[in-house]
């Protein structure tokens, strides 16, 4: 995950799994490929074509996307 030097990402992770916004389930399915410019799920910045997108299907239907 990029560092835009200006948060602590993993004191973010860690909030948004201890208010419920990302989950501790396993995935059903799990993928990673060149970033689509969609929406990091933990850092909230952009997963650039330069980036590595990890995207996750989760028990419901939910799909969240990494970088």
């Amino acid at each position: 995950m990029p560092n835009n030097g200006t948060a602590d990402i993993p004191a973010a992770v860690r909030s948004k799994i201890a208010a419920g916004i990302l989950p501790t389930e396993k995935p059903d399915k799990m993928w990673a490929g060149k970033g689509t410019g969609q929406t990091c799920d933990a850092c909230g910045l952009t997963v650039t074509a330069d980036d590595i997108e990890h995207e996750t299907d989760l028990p419901g239907g939910r799909t969240l996307r990494f970088h």
